[in-house]
């Protein structure tokens, strides 16, 4: 076993077409990724690296439960992968913001829910190049809940 066989066991679950089952996977994965940040990093790079890849892929899927799946996966590794993210930090805002107008409503919904992490985690890049778009999206969505693509942001 070890954290390779986890990395490598836990996409498929995180691509599963159960929300559920992703959402359960994701919160597996955190809890990995925060045992392996206790260790030395030269230790985790390239498990990093191979859970990135992964995501990445997932990212550009025409799978609602890849993308979904990836955009929890960007959570945890945004909260505990350390700089591992910095250099990476436009590709994934891209990547994340591209989905904005997916057809499945947990994609928009995670979407939103990880703009603030975004801009948490590099405000001056983000605010800078991203900030506006993000501004939109969040707007759009709290003004016009009754269309069919909108997300509602609204506190339960």
């Amino acid at each position: 076993g070890g954290p390779n066989a986890f990395v490598d066991g836990i996409f498929p679950v995180l691509r599963s077409n159960s929300q559920r089952v992703r959402v359960c996977a994701a919160e597996a994965l955190s809890e990995c990724l925060k045992i392996l940040a206790l260790r030395k990093a030269r230790f985790n790079t390239d498990k990093f690296c191979k859970i990135y890849a992964s995501m990445q892929s997932g990212l550009t899927s025409d799978s609602a439960g890849s993308a979904h799946g990836s955009l929890l996966v960007v959570k945890s590794m945004l909260d505990h992968t350390g700089d591992f993210m910095l250099p990476r930090f436009e590709e994934v805002c891209e990547a994340v913001l591209a989905l904005h107008e997916h057809k499945k409503t947990a994609v928009r919904y995670t979407v939103a829910e990880l703009i603030p992490c975004l801009a948490r985690r590099c405000p001056a890049a983000f605010g800078r190049r991203y900030l506006g778009k993000c501004l939109s999206f969040l707007t759009k969505n709290a003004s016009d809940t009754k269309s069919k693509h909108a997300v509602d942001l609204r506190p339960t």
